[in-house]
């Protein structure tokens, strides 16, 4: 697997881990990945809004800080080791670039970014990751770039350009755009904030890119920075120190502060410093101090050169809290090969040298070339960062960019000129090469083919490759120039090659790595070392040595050939998480990601070896004793399980001694411990395996186990009572604790009463052993728990049966209502009550007690008290109040009679009533009458009596009827005479009557008369005289009896005596012929 530095695939960390060169008999080549520090596992850092991501030098991924999204949620399948090459934080989500070149994603998916494209799952498929604010950007092995999320404001809108393979080589996301450094050294922007400075358009200008929210940073490839895009905070005004040529090597964006890593490995920040974000720890100010820079929305990360990891700035999610445990063996970071002798830059930045000849390698009496001869200041921790391995020379860079040469000087390859500000280094056969950080090379050393004589105007490169005798330098435009020794046609650069990430140079031939994963080899091809095999794809560093090549594919296989004569190209069966390789003249070199080297080639007995394949390391102990006793088997280096029975201890003190402490470091129970020291280790239970384990620095590691066989048991704990099923309203137990073998450690005693059989996690109370424990409170089944712990130190939880606690008291209802109304004289049934118990349940009735007696008889309250008890003995108690009360109405008796006649206009005089009431008795002055009677008006009229008792009964209503009449008749009187005489022949006027009535009045016009008078015919005659007044009263009848005589004989014996008059009757005034008259 390839680490690569921070996030992403670029010119300036191919600077550090692409750097390729050739070997034997003229040389050497390597590729690199990402170091680890002093005691870390960490090889990379990156922030996000407020979480922070690390990648181990495992391959494995550690989160921390805000994880309200599950950005730090780190997937199972992220943790097994080998897995991870690279990481990028969002704001609210994180991502992985898995070692087969697939990504994963995790965390806040509300646009989809974390929903990885089906086209990025394919193996080989992805070299490079970002994640901005609610999106994400994938780098593809071919150099095209894929992006997926949000894309409000087109920033996952990716430009065609883009999509043409081999033309991008890095990836940044913001907030709402993203940045992309193409091939040619320039840079395009997408989505919001696309306005890239004019500077940065111009081809082989830019060799980094850094954004975060707004903010955007270009390190150009003369080592100095541009910043543009939101300068709220100052964030875009870059310090005046970092515009000097060759002062910066890396760049970090915060949301609104940067961070600069300058060349000689400290930390310049500016922008907003509301949380202390721009204030850089002194330490991180002190020259060769920091590796890689990482900045959040307001933190910032430094990881130092010594593996330990520095967060400042915003701690409010807990971002800057570096976990604990991150502490790893110092183990390999880099290799080198050269002709004869292998180079490893330690996780330290230590370097280690092995192999090499002693002396006289020609046979002329040469000095000896001292290629092992490490320099001291090169063992100093922190110091080097990159190594390169000439013929029979070395190379190292500092953190402070200044670089350090020993061994074979015969053609001046070590006097190295006075730099500085050197980005990377590669040592050929007799030449050395320095890329400095503005982008230009430096050559020193043999110059017999031209090979230190750098193409005037050469600029812009971002890695270089020294060969046999032949240079390479990759261009920031992904394009290659050649210089030196063409014998074999090996600085030919084929036509039209671009889109190149890594170079390589072997003896006669050399290596081109495109974006897309493929391999492009010219020159020399008498061993095959140029015929790259047919379907090689998915590559992502490549190597050359004198007459062979590697190629270490995105999987962590590598694949090899060319010459084989020693066995440089028999890649080892089963070798894979290869992080780094290199080829050397006789040899081949791989880093594994776990800091192992694995070498081949040139073994015993070849004529050529030189103990170059011979990797040092010693994995055996020499001693190991323990103070408490004798292990069994007696220690022999070769038997690794160990065990020591019977110590009833709680620790035992182990002394380990390493068989070689040069090139190992010595872990005691995963602690670290010098050899020959002593580690204190504890112990508990039946028995406790302490690993101690032999790490040498680029082997990989052998575990010895001891297994302490100890006091197993844990104490007796013992409850005089265990539990009771039947409630109660306290809990008691006595409790005692012992122990047969180490005894009790009475300082751990502890109790707590919980209603759960699970060991509670707190609430614990200290005891002492036969100390009665109690509980007065609560209602339930409650547990006693009991935690104790022998000499030895194995822990017992004991719990107890369960004691039944019920301090509530019953919950009593009555039946019926509360008041109750009796009235006097009535019958009381007692409706009774019913109780229940959160514990006991339903109680039954004859439990409840009742007090209290209701007389009936008497008026009056009186209380009937129920209590009931539970069986824990909590009582309850209710009273219900009886009112016993008059319940008899009055009754009322009317005077008189009803219904009462009055005569109209009579006085009306109510005879009025009586009332009598059982307990009051005669109440009849209480009632009242309403209703009135008009005598003047006839008519019906009502009178209404009621009344109520003192209690206020109420007696039924009574009404009387009074109907006010007009039963006296009227007055009839004849007008005249009763009696009269009419003379036969004249007229007769009845002088009528008058009718008067005592209500009506005057009602003669209701007179009825009848009979006739008929004055014709003598004789008597009688009027009758009725009336009726309106109510029916009738008159009595008047008559008048009328007599027509007969007229005298003198006056005619025709009876007529002249006049008109011939005898009508009545008041018929009419002639006529003397009829009768009628009366009316």
């Amino acid at each position: 697997m390839l680490f690569m530095k921070r996030r992403r695939v670029m010119p300036l960390v191919l600077s550090f881990v692409l750097l390729l060169t050739a070997a034997v008999p003229f040389g050497s080549g390597k590729a690199n990945a990402a170091r680890t520090g002093v005691g870390s596992g960490i090889v990379q850092i990156a922030a996000g809004y407020q979480s922070s991501l690390a990648l181990k030098s495992d391959g494995t991924v550690v989160a921390w800080g805000d994880n309200s999204q599950g950005q730090t949620d780190v997937p199972a399948e992220l943790t097994v080791p080998g897995t991870v090459m690279d990481i990028a934080a969002g704001s609210y989500h994180s991502l992985a670039l898995k070692s087969d070149g697939t990504v994963v994603a995790w965390g806040y998916n509300s646009k989809g970014q974390t929903e990885v494209p089906d086209e990025l799952t394919e193996p080989g498929t992805v070299m490079g990751i970002a994640a901005g604010y609610q999106h994400s950007l994938a780098l593809k092995s071919n150099g095209t770039v894929v992006a997926w999320g949000y894309n409000g404001q087109g920033q996952t809108g990716v430009p065609d350009e883009l999509t043409v393979p081999g033309t991008v080589m890095e990836i940044a996301a913001g907030g709402i755009y993203s940045v992309a450094l193409k091939s040619d050294g320039t840079v395009v922007a997408w989505g919001v904030s696309t306005l890239v400075p004019d500077e940065l358009t111009e081809p082989g200008t830019v060799m980094d890119i850094a954004v975060k929210a707004a903010n955007s940073l270009a390190l150009r490839a003369n080592g100095t920075v541009v910043a543009w895009g939101d300068n709220s905070h100052g964030q875009a005004n870059v310090p005046a120190e970092l515009t000097v040529p060759g002062t910066v090597m890396d760049i970090a964006a915060g949301a609104y502060h940067s961070l600069a890593l300058k060349a000689d490995g400290t930390v310049v920040a500016w922008g907003d410093n509301d949380q202390g974000q721009t204030e850089v720890p002194d330490e991180l100010t002190v020259p060769g101090t920091v590796m890689d820079i990482a900045a959040g929305n307001n933190f910032s990360l430094a990881l130092k050169a010594d593996g330990t990891l520095v967060a400042w700035g915003d701690h409010s999610a807990g971002q800057t809290t570096v976990p604990n445990g991150l502490a790893k063996p110092v183990k390999g970071g880099a290799v080198a090969a050269g002709a004869i002798h292998s180079l490893a830059l330690k996780s330290d930045g230590t370097v280690e040298a092995w192999g090499g000849s002693p002396g006289d390698v020609w046979g002329d009496d040469d000095p000896e070339l001292g290629q092992l001869t490490v320099p001291d200041e090169l063992t100093e921790p922190g110091t080097a960062m990159d190594i390169a391995a000439g013929s029979y020379h070395s190379l190292a860079l500092k953190a402070n960019g200044t670089v350090v040469a020993w061994g074979d000087n015969r053609y001046g390859q070590t006097d190295v000129p006075g730099l500085s500000g050197v980005k990377a280094v590669s040592a050929g056969t007799q030449h050395s090469l320095a890329l400095t950080a503005n982008g230009t090379v430096v050559a020193w050393g043999d110059d017999y083919y031209g090979q230190t004589t750098v193409p005037p105007g050469l600029s812009g490169v971002v890695a270089i490759a020294a060969g046999g005798f032949h240079s390479l330098a990759l261009k920031a435009d992904g394009t290659v120039v050649a210089w030196g020794n063409n014998s074999s046609g090996q600085r030919i650069v084929p036509s039209g090659l671009s889109g190149v990430v890594a170079i390589a140079a072997g003896g006669l031939h050399s290596l081109a790595l495109k974006a897309d994963g493929t391999v492009v080899a010219w020159g020399g091809d008498f061993h095959g070392q140029s015929y790259v095999p047919a379907g090689l794809t998915g590559v992502v560093a490549i190597a050359a040595g004198g007459l062979h090549s590697l190629a270490l594919k995105a999987d962590g296989t590598v694949v090899a050939w060319g010459d084989d004569f020693y066995g440089q190209s028999d890649v080892p069966a089963g070798l894979s998480g290869v992080a780094a390789i290199a080829a050397g003249g006789t040899l081949s070199l791989a880093l594994k990601s776990d800091g192992t080297v694995v070498a081949w080639g040139a073994g015993p007995g070849d004529s050529d070896y030189y103990g170059q394949t011979n990797v040092p390391g010693n994995d055996r102990l020499s001693g190991l004793t323990v103070q408490e006793g004798n292990m069994d088997p007696v220690f022999s280096p070769s038997i690794t399980a160990y065990t020591l029975d019977g110590p009833l201890v709680s620790s035992v003190h182990i002394t380990p001694t390493l068989a070689d402490p040069t090139y190992a470091e010595l872990y005691v129970d995963n602690k670290p411990l010098a050899s020959g020291s002593t580690a204190t280790v504890s112990v508990s239970g039946a028995s406790t395996v302490i690993p101690v384990r032999v790490e040498p620095y680029l082997k990989p590691p052998r575990t010895y186990t001891i297994t302490v066989h100890g006091d197993g048991e844990p104490p007796d704990v013992q409850f005089a009572a265990n539990g009771h099923a039947t409630p109660s309203q306290t809990a008691e137990s006595t409790v005692t604790v012992t122990d047969a073998e180490s005894g009790v450690d009475t300082a751990s005693l502890q109790y707590a009463w919980t209603q759960s059989t699970a060991v509670p996690a707190d609430g614990w109370t200290a005891f002492a052993s036969g100390d009665p424990l109690r509980r007065a409170s609560g209602d339930g089944n409650w547990y006693l728990h009991i935690r104790a712990q022998d000499l030895a130190g194995n822990v017992a939880d004991a719990v107890s049966n369960a004691f039944v606690l019920d301090n509530t008291a019953p919950e009593l209802t009555l039946n019926g209502s509360n008041p109750m109304n009796i009235p006097q004289g009535g019958t009381y049934t007692e409706p009774g009550a019913v109780a229940t118990d959160a514990i006991d349940g339903a109680i039954p009735a004859s439990s409840i007690t009742i007090s209290g007696a209701v007389d009936t008889t008497r008026l009056g309250n009186y209380p009937v008290q129920y209590a009931v008890a539970d069986r824990a003995g909590n009582t309850a108690t209710v009273t219900r109040s009886v009112y016993v009360y008059d319940g008899d109405a009055p009754a009322i008796y009317l005077n008189g009679t009803n219904p009462m006649t009055v005569e109209a206009n009579s006085p009306f005089v109510d005879p009025g009533a009586t009332a009598q009431d059982v307990q009051d008795g005669d109440i009849s002055a209480s009632i009242i009458v309403t209703g009135t009677v008009d005598s003047t008006t006839l008519g019906t009229y009502t009178l209404f009596y009621n009344v109520s008792d003192a209690a206020g009964n109420a007696a039924a209503t009574v009404t009387r009827a009074v109907y006010v009449n007009d039963t006296q008749p009227p007055v009839l009187t004849l007008l005249g005479d009763p009696v009269m005489s009419v003379p036969a022949g004249a007229a007769f006027a009845d002088p009528g009557a008058q009718a008067t009535d005592a209500y009506y009045g005057d009602i003669s016009e209701r007179i009825v008369v009848t009979g006739t008078v008929d004055t014709s015919q003598a004789g008597e005659y009688t009027l009758r005289y009725n009336v009726e007044d309106p109510s029916g009263n009738a008159a009595a009848e008047a008559t008048r009896t009328v007599t027509v005589t007969a007229p005298d004989d003198s006056n005619g014996s025709d009876g007529s005596d002249g006049s008109e008059n011939t005898g009508n009757s009545g008041t018929n005034e009419s002639s006529g012929s003397g009829g009768p008259a009628a009366i009316r």
